[in-house]
């Protein structure tokens, strides 16, 4: 993750939209656009990429001041227009705070929303638009450009109402019907396009939210996501941020869409999600381009909260068993959704030869780490009286895929090491005891230490009437609640037959 980028601070966003970029545009399209534009917008701020934002349309910077603002804008332009590449820019004023989104710092900041909406204009094509705050700022610092501003017009985009101002100098216009010139290639230096699902995903009325709730939709959004990531065995570097969502590619059909599922039952925010596959090529900075990216993220936009919807093209390449577990719902006209049941689109574990090397410990410490911060930080369970908090613990658990399971398990401890909350209820109340083949109470690490981590070996299973492994490897993560004589315990385990 990059150097962390200023809590709060106060700037301007330039955003640019790529209009060359369409859902018709192949792989090398896409490649030669974004790569031209991010060489440009990367050099604008130094490389550092805490101040760079990708888009699916194009891409954004912050900046500091005005001055820098607009020189950038121009200067995109220009570039760009030698490139034959046809843009519009946005410069908006306002609050950028900082937010942890899955595998990078991002930013929540309703000026950036407004200057992405700018650039959707069909009038902003070759433009430059600037919302009224800049432009006063823009003529206090720069007297020259006094009259070098249209009339103030409105636009609508996404239901979001917002005022702007054309530059109308020549500097800041480019020519029209810009057709940018894609090299050729030969088998030498070919791109790595392939077939992959994009799995996109965005919050239900994100820009009408006031913006400290913006900042808790995307952080409890992105705990969300982390989590399915985890669920599925898919890593987080398969993400990418995209507005207030975001999406995720992955060449695996059962874990793609397993992941769509599970995002919409973690979330605590009202999601939509589309699923398609289709064509991308990574560039030097982005995982994948490509024009399925977009169709993403027109079907996404088109969908509703509690559905994955996907095209015709998308449903033919499920198997027919999966078809017939998962009955096809039509949904608004050329979209369709399945009503998925859980257990039917659970990724298949990989058998293992070597209990020791194939033990997928990142994944599940990755999981089991989400589940204990979420139910450490979750505000219900730190106020609890002891019948509220196994209750609520138990709707967490399950939640959390947590309940009956035989990887993970969660359980609640008091100071004087009785379990006061256990997926097994005859166990709560019981004496926390237990001793792996090294013959060590596992629970007397737990009470060294506030927060901390204990790993054993043993030959059972936490599945009542299962039969038991041959070897189980185990790994705790544990954590005295705040204020509180209760400790929780995630466990993770892993059983070779």
């Amino acid at each position: 993750m990059p150097t962390r980028p200023v809590l709060h601070q106060q700037g301007f966003a330039v955003f640019s939209k790529l209009w060359n970029f369409t859902e018709d545009s192949s792989a090398e399209e896409a490649y030669y656009l974004f790569s031209s534009l991010d060489t440009i917008l990367l050099a604008f701020v130094e490389k550092d990429e805490t101040k760079w934002f990708p888009s699916p349309y194009g891409g954004a910077i912050i900046t500091q001041d005005v001055n820098t603002a607009l020189y950038c804008a121009e200067k995109l332009s220009r570039e760009l227009t030698k490139k034959k590449i046809q843009v519009s820019i946005a410069i908006a004023k306002g609050y950028f705070s900082r937010v942890d989104n899955v595998n990078r710092w991002n930013v929540s900041s309703l000026s950036l929303n407004i200057a992405a909406r700018m650039t959707a204009l069909e009038s902003s094509r070759g433009r430059v638009f600037v919302s009224p705050e800049v432009k006063t700022d823009i003529e206090a610092c720069r007297g020259s450009m006094r009259g070098s501003f249209g009339e103030q017009e409105k636009g609508v985009v996404k239901n979001t109402e917002f005022s702007y101002f054309q530059i109308i100098h020549k500097k800041f216009i480019q020519q029209n019907n810009l057709i940018p010139p894609i090299p050729e290639r030969t088998s030498k230096n070919a791109l790595p396009i392939k077939n992959c699902n994009i799995v996109m995903f965005d919050i239900v009325k994100y820009s009408n939210r006031k913006p400290e709730d913006q900042i808790i939709a995307v952080t409890n959004l992105s705990k969300a996501i982390e989590l399915a990531l985890a669920t599925v065995n898919l890593s987080p570097i398969q993400f990418e941020p995209a507005g207030d969502g975001g999406y995720i590619i992955s060449d695996l059909l059962l874990p793609s869409l397993c992941f769509a599922k599970l995002l919409q039952d973690y979330s605590d925010e009202s999601i939509r999600v589309s699923i398609l596959n289709g064509p991308i090529v990574p560039t030097d900075k982005r995982k994948a381009v490509g024009s399925v990216i977009l169709k993403a993220d027109d079907l996404c936009s088109r969908g509703a909260p509690k559905k994955v919807v996907f095209d015709k093209g998308f449903f033919n390449l499920l198997s027919p068993e999966m078809k017939n577990k998962n009955p096809l719902e039509s949904y608004n006209n050329d979209l369709f959704s399945l009503k998925i049941e859980s257990k039917s689109i659970q990724p298949p574990v990989k058998p293992s030869n070597s209990p020791i090397n194939m033990f997928p410990w990142p994944l599940l410490l990755r999981r089991a780490m989400d589940i204990l911060f979420s139910i450490c930080l979750d505000k219900s369970i730190l106020t609890a009286n002891l019948d509220t908090l196994r209750h609520r613990l138990r709707e967490m658990s399950a939640k959390f895929g947590a309940v009956g399971e035989p990887d993970i398990q969660v359980s609640a401890i008091t100071n004087d090491r009785h379990f006061a909350y256990h997926d097994q209820n005859h166990q709560i109340n019981r004496l926390a005891e237990y001793f792996g083949d090294d013959l060590v109470n596992i629970y007397d690490s737990v009470f060294m230490y506030p927060h901390g981590a204990v790993a054993w070996v043993d030959h059972t299973t936490n599945v009542p009437g299962a039969q038991s492994p041959l070897w189980r490897l185990n790994i705790a993560v544990f954590s005295a609640l705040p204020n509180s004589e209760i400790r929780i315990i995630v466990e993770i385990h892993h059983e070779m037959p």
